[in-house]
């Protein structure tokens, strides 16, 4: 998998060269290190501190003067040097720590070892003279600093921990696993920082000489220093004590800004004064209510992480730390409305843990699960309860801390990957990047877990649910209708869905400073709104397509610099003494994620219902969505001109016996009539394209196995009739190996030997063969 993506953008480099001097000046507009994983709590691990489009600057300046002076081979004058970097968030998880140590590891293990022989030892014991006694080092570069500045640095630093990332050192035994489990929540505890400001001074040295390992002493020395006197701040960074230092820096900032903003715009007009005085009153209330809120719903916050920790159940620990990386609320209404849901989440789950806990660890452990499981269940209905009431508090806090942003519109674009993260299997080669690609992979991202059945989700649990939407493959896409729409299918769920966003934009609106979450513009017109006479609307989309291009790593696109849209330069005038619009169809990086209200109702629905979060309710951009099991055939719509119809089984109804939805949806009908739906294509080409990537991605999800074996390397089995019944009820994947057991070999103690599974099979694109090593899941059979 790809773990980080390095990119840089937009280098402009000054060189002046003349008799005296030599003149470099060096800008780099950003430079951002993203995570590629979507699960990750920060996208990225550095990145320049979001600001106003219009306060951006190039995040590193550096100016270099060097004076040339004749026969000084060996001695470099540097009149004149000053690094600048602007404030940067550094966001560490421990989760890549460990992923990053894990590549490390592994790329080391690869290297070539040097074979033993003699000829090698008497080169390391013995060498030539004449090799190495001939060799007259040169003489070392010296540097005469005249000025050397590094200007301030600031940084914001927030630490992520995750017990559940580290390796196992516990081994089997318990004593040393309850040492290791109270410790990793002590640090998961206290590890967590949140923006915990770090300022370093500048440095300033004149008439500097020396070589460069001299020079580089008092750098290293000035921030060691700057780096202890800052060290403070990571105990008062603690959530556990509600980030005090983060708590001051706020009402200094709104306290200075309600001086400063009022006195800035006096001295340009009285007009500039008046928009002072509210910004610095905004400020002011946005860092007083922020700040005292903010830091209450870090300490609640905290409680409620401890509360959760002290129910033992992994997957309520994973489902609340997934839960707390999406929908943060927005405003007080936003905060209730959470509040709410995870009282009666709580509530709910420390009932029915008192069932399902057992049942979870007998499923692991066998017999000896079931005392474990009546433990994490008592447990469970004591503080999970009290976690849903914690967690209450945390949303509506953090939910009056963030309204007066909400109120005064105060948008800054959030940070944002680069590129969107590609998807890759297990052992799957690197291949070249494709922007549509990862599109439909951020797509089927955000679908969650819409469309996924129970069978696919199985037992598994949150972060294991997590780990197999990470690795979901786009196996076929087809954009069809000019492009507004994406068909697509992955090894798991095939989906249509309309993949263009309109925004309509007044021409004297003043408050919208810029549209965000832009992925790519496709049209853009500027006129009378839905008017039916082209002389009344402009195509202009050459002309934003090239603003957003200046702006596109950022995913936003400014609106203010279009104004006024209907001067002559800009858009022109199409429709006289008429209101007009600039009316912007684009694709967006969030399409289909759910907003916060329907992530809440879908949530209620959840908690307090048992019919499992596999919904047969469709999204309304999507004209089918549906899981990969139930597919069973393609076909074009006779009776419909440019349309594909999919033909799918339904799953067995509710029964008095089996209510669980959940349950049910394991179980395809094969009795029950099969239901259809059509996708509308834009022409005969797009629907004979559609109809055969369809049929292909069928077959292949779909194969007759003419043979397989399965078992060790001295005792198989014929499993070819169970195979062909997995293919036929659609349940290939890691049930695979769970439903059909081999004997292992009795000679075979050590366990020397991994189960594998051989498997020959045919469809209309022909036959093939695949090995499957053990528990690999086989959820496809690639052609």
């Amino acid at each position: 998998r790809e773990l980080l993506y390095v990119s840089f953008h937009e280098i402009d480099t000054l060189y002046k060269q003349s008799v005296e001097a030599t003149t470099l000046n060096f800008l780099l507009d950003n430079f951002q290190i993203d995570v590629q994983r979507y699960s990750a709590r920060y996208c990225s691990m550095l990145a320049p501190e979001p600001v106003a489009l219009q306060d951006r600057k190039a995040f590193v300046h550096v100016a270099v003067n060097l004076a040339n002076i004749a026969d000084a081979d060996n001695l470099v004058v540097v009149q004149y040097f000053s690094l600048l970097i602007q404030k940067f968030q550094l966001n560490v998880e421990e989760k890549m720590l460990w992923d990053l140590f894990g590549f490390v590891a592994e790329f080391a293990a690869q290297q070539p070892t040097q074979a033993y022989s003699d000829a090698y030892a008497q080169s390391i014991v013995l060498y030539d003279s004449k090799k190495y006694l001939e060799l007259v080092p040169p003489p070392p570069t010296k540097f005469f600093f005249k000025a050397l500045i590094i200007q301030p640095l600031a940084i914001d630093f927030s630490l992520m921990v995750d017990s559940a990332a580290r390796p196992n050192r516990g081994g089997r035994n318990p004593v040393m696993k309850l040492i290791m489990l109270l410790i990793n929540t002590l640090v998961t505890i206290i590890g967590n920082q949140d923006k915990v400001p770090l300022k370093l001074n500048a440095l300033a040295i004149d008439d500097a000489f020396g070589d460069m390992a001299t020079l580089f002493v008092p750098i290293v020395q000035h921030y060691r220093n700057q780096g202890l006197t800052e060290a403070y701040k990571f105990i008062g960074g603690l959530d556990i004590i509600g980030n005090p230092v983060q708590l001051v820096g706020n009402l200094g900032t709104g306290v200075k800004d309600f001086f400063y903003e009022p006195i800035n715009g006096i001295t340009e007009s009285p007009d500039a004064f008046v928009r002072g005085l509210g910004k610095g009153t905004g400020s002011l209330v946005s860092g007083v209510i922020g700040g005292v809120f903010g830091s209450v719903s870090k300490v609640t916050g905290t409680l409620g992480k401890i509360a959760t920790e002290a129910t033992f159940d992994a997957d309520a620990i994973a489902q609340r730390r997934i839960d707390q990386t999406r929908n943060q609320p927005q405003h007080i209404g936003d905060g209730l409305a959470k509040g709410g849901v995870s009282v009666v989440k709580g509530l709910w789950d420390g009932v029915t843990g008192l069932v399902v806990q057992p049942v979870k660890e007998v499923k692991k452990k066998g017999g000896m699960g079931l005392f474990s499981g009546i433990g994490k269940g008592l447990a469970g209905v004591v503080m999970k309860p009290v976690a849903g009431v914690l967690d209450a508090a945390t949303n509506v806090t953090a939910g009056i801390a963030n309204t007066p942003d909400a109120l005064m519109q105060k948008q800054l674009i959030p940070v944002q990957r680069r590129r969107l993260p590609r998807t890759l299997q297990k052992g799957e080669k690197l291949k070249e990047y494709k922007k549509k690609e990862a599109l439909s992979s951020l797509i089927v991202w955000h679908l969650e877990e819409q469309g996924l059945d129970g069978r696919q989700l199985g037992d598994l649990n949150s972060r294991e649910i997590i780990a197999l939407r990470e690795r979901e493959k786009v196996m076929f896409q087809q954009l069809i209708c000019n492009e507004s729409k994406l068909v697509c299918g992955t090894n798991y769920r095939v989906f249509a869905v309309n993949i263009l966003k309109t925004k309509y934009i007044s021409e004297r609106d003043t408050d919208t400073k810029e549209l965000s979450q832009v992925h790519s513009i496709w049209k853009a017109t500027f006129g009378v709104k839905n008017t039916s006479n082209p002389n009344e609307e402009r195509d202009v989309t050459k002309k934003v397509k090239a603003a957003f291009k200046k702006t596109a790593t950022l995913h936003a696109l400014p609106i203010q610099q279009f104004q006024p849209m209907s001067h002559v330069d800009m858009f022109g005038n199409p429709a006289p003494n008429k209101r007009k619009v600039l009316k912007i169809i684009y694709t967006s990086t969030k399409i289909t994620e759910k907003d916060a209200l329907t992530s809440i109702l879908s949530d209620v629905v959840d908690t307090v219902t048992t019919i499992g979060k596999s919904q047969e309710v469709m999204p309304e951009e999507f004209e089918c969505l549906m899981s990969a099991r139930v597919l069973c055939k393609v076909s074009s719509a006779e009776e419909k001109e440019n349309a594909v119809r999919i033909e799918y089984f339904q799953y067995h109804t509710p029964s008095a016996i089996t209510n669980l939805k959940s349950y049910n949806m394991k179980r395809i009908n094969r009795n029950a009539s099969l239901r259809s739906v059509d996708i509308q294509c834009g022409n005969a080409k797009e629907t004979e394209k559609l109809l055969t990537k369809l049929t292909k991605y069928l077959n292949t999800i779909n194969p007759q196995i003419v043979k397989a074996n399965m078992g060790y390397a001295t005792k198989q089995t014929d499993c070819t009739k169970p195979f062909q019944h997995l293919v036929d009820d659609r349940d290939l994947g890691r049930h695979t190996w769970r439903g059909i057991k081999v004997k292992r070999d009795e000679n075979d103690r050590k366990l020397k030997y991994n189960q594998t599974l051989t498997l020959t099979y045919k469809s209309k694109l022909g036959v093939r063969t695949k090995l499957f090593e053990d528990q690999q899941d086989v959820v496809e059979l690639e052609h």
